[in-house]
């Protein structure tokens, strides 16, 4: 591929008839000469393990500068330096010793089912107990040196984080190789560690008395990867972090993948979707796809239908319709290729995106066997990515039991998490084949699944696309149909990616971010927020236009008015507050309390406060 690439693209003079590879090949030559050199004299001088912690490799720089994309080029050189930095303060860390480092002391094993647990008292520092249910192994436990030797190098210092920071702990015969190419100081010292749970002391039977002196003590309950010698009870161990990050190497391939896609499109006539969208967001928004303008008149159609059951107070109709602003963000995904949904919590977001996906299914009918046969559905966490399954499944019934109207296009639905993207059935299988087929899991897992399935979309729903990196966001997005759609919701307001630095923002579109923040702070004309209406009877009168591809959820059903007037100052529209109080409950409030004085100095300052209210 690096070969094809590289004959595509003619040398470009620096001058003097140099061209730029062959000036950076000749620097790089002159600058590992002088290393070369300069290792040599320390080796000669019998002062390599006092100034040398390792040997650096060769440095390949046909990666440099690969991608011929200027946004992919960029988004390459962001995923690597954000990795670069993360490991450098990690190594900055460890060559201090890690002075930070919570220090255990070992006192036995735990045998819970098939697995074994070591349990360590907690001396100095706080752990806490993990959040997630998988086992990341994302720490390294060395032995705590007492007293510290002088000028000793901390075994964690030669501990290489990016040979194995995408692996699965414990490792198998087939990743085990990995390993072995550690340092002999590293396989010797370092044991890998997971935090499984943090207790206090009288929970178990080994309990140190003698070193608690009869006082509870916390505790940290470990599972660890053996590597070299095993713990000895008694001793000492420190705990430091290490890298952990399954996508990087993921992350990297696919957008050398996408930008040799895109380097061979015009020949191929092939369109490379995730190029597309952050090369002219509007333009990606209005480019042909499905269902247009036809499946949005249809809808309109269903839509009244349910309303008229609502007003009968046939049960399950009311949960099947969407509120004015959600409403819109439907007929976007019927028309437009790309859908922003934005708004703050409580607008229901991710209700929105489950009963619009539905909405559209019924509309296309037996067509979306064709049409529509493959959805993609991610999220940021685990929970994000249940819960929209959650409401499609809860959806689903509610159509189910809605007899007056005919749900037999439910039965082409086939619902599934994708846990494991390299084992879970192919759509060919008899489980999926003849299936609308929608797939929920995690960038990778879907990455896993569609590069081994060769998929591709018909649309990709991801929730949380505010939490979500450019970069990352692209495992997924690189497998949309050329006519496929595109729909996000999220807040861009909200928590962000975690960067190790803060990057320039680029004067058209910032890459430098989450999937949203890309499309939502675009500095040039470009993407807009479609505008506010009063009633959905008024919606259904305004064109849409594509470029309006962001639409603002304005009902919260969790903000009171109180509350919502204050939201507004963040967002551009208003809010409309689902959740509003009796006005009746809160005069009889105001009343009670207007003629509760107390003589209790508390109570009353508390009466005036709540008075105030």
């Amino acid at each position: 591929m690096l070969a094809a690439k590289k004959d595509r693209r003619a040398s470009v003079p620096i001058g003097n008839g140099v061209d730029w590879e062959s000036g950076l090949k000749e620097r790089n030559k002159c600058m590992r000469a002088v290393v070369q050199n300069m290792r040599q004299r320390i080796k000669d001088a019998d002062l390599t393990e006092k100034v040398l912690l390792n040997e650096a490799k060769p440095l390949e720089v046909g990666m440099i500068d690969l991608c011929e994309s200027e946004k992919l080029r960029k988004l390459l050189f962001m995923s690597q330096f954000d990795v670069l930095l993360r490991l450098d303060a990690l190594w900055q860390d460890r060559l201090d010793g890690c002075p930070n480092a919570p220090v255990l002391r070992y006192l036995g094993a735990e045998k819970k089912g098939s697995t074994w647990y070591q349990i360590f008292d907690i001396i100095s520092g706080t752990l806490e107990p993990r959040v997630e249910d998988r086992a990341f192994y994302d720490w390294i436990l060395v032995p705590e040196m007492d007293p510290p030797r002088q000028n000793a190098i901390p075994p964690e210092v030669y501990f290489d984080d990016l040979s194995v920071c995408g692996l699965v702990f414990p490792l198998n015969r087939y990743t085990k190789d990995r390993w072995d190419d550690q340092h002999s100081i590293v396989k010797d010292a370092v044991t890998i560690a997971n935090i499984t749970d943090v207790r206090m002391s009288g929970d178990n039977n080994l309990e140190d008395k003698s070193a608690n002196h009869g006082r509870p003590r916390s505790q940290a309950v470990l599972q660890t990867f053996f590597t070299g010698k095993q713990l000895q009870k008694g001793v000492l161990y420190r705990i430091s972090p290490r890298l952990v990050d399954f996508n990087f190497a993921r992350v990297l391939l696919n957008l050398v993948a996408m930008d040799f896609q895109y380097s061979f499109s015009g020949e191929s006539g092939e369109s490379v979707p995730f190029h597309d969208l952050i090369e002219n967001p509007p333009e990606f928004a209005s480019s042909d796809s499905y269902c247009g303008e036809r499946g949005k008149r249809i809808e309109k159609e269903v839509l009244k239908g349910l309303r008229d059951l609502a007003k009968l107070e046939v049960p399950h109709a009311k949960e099947l319709i969407l509120e004015s602003s959600q409403q819109k963000a439907a007929e976007k995904l019927m028309v437009n290729r790309l859908t922003v949904i934005w708004g703050p919590p409580g607008t229901g977001k991710t209700y929105t995106l489950a009963l619009s996906t539905l909405r559209m299914i019924e509309v296309l009918g037996t067509a979306a066997l064709k049409e529509c046969p493959i959805i993609l559905v991610t999220a940021m966490t685990h929970a994000a990515i249940e819960a929209i399954l959650s409401k499609i499944r809860s959806l689903m019934e509610h159509y189910g039991a809605l007899k007056e109207r005919d749900s037999s296009w439910l039965k082409m639905i086939s619902l599934q998490r994708v846990w494991t993207g390299g084992t879970h059935p192919l759509p060919s299988s008899p489980s999926s084949k003849g299936k609308v087929n929608i797939y929920a899991g995690t960038t990778f897992q879907l990455y896993k699944f569609c590069e081994r399935a060769h998929l591709k979309a018909n649309l990709i729903i991801i929730d949380e696309a505010g939490q979500l990196a450019l970069g990352t966001a692209a495992l997924v997005i690189r497998w949309l149909h050329e006519k496929g759609k595109l729909v996000l919701a999220g807040d861009h307001h909200q928590l962000a990616p975690i960067f190790a630095t803060t990057y320039p923002v680029l004067p058209d579109v910032p890459l430098f971010g989450s999937v949203l923040d890309m499309l939502m702070g675009r500095k040039q004309e470009g993407l807009t927020v479609a505008e506010s209406y009063q009633s959905l009877e008024a919606s259904q009168e305004q064109s849409l236009h594509p470029e309006e591809a962001i639409v603002q959820l304005s009902e919260n059903f969790r903000l009171t008015k109180d509350l919502g007037e204050f939201v507004e100052t963040i967002y551009t529209k208003k809010f409309r507050a689902m959740n509003t109080p009796k006005n009746d409950i809160i005069e009889s409030l105001q009343l009670w309390l207007g003629l509760s004085w107390s003589e209790d100095r508390i109570m009353e300052a508390a009466r005036v406060f709540l008075l105030d209210l």
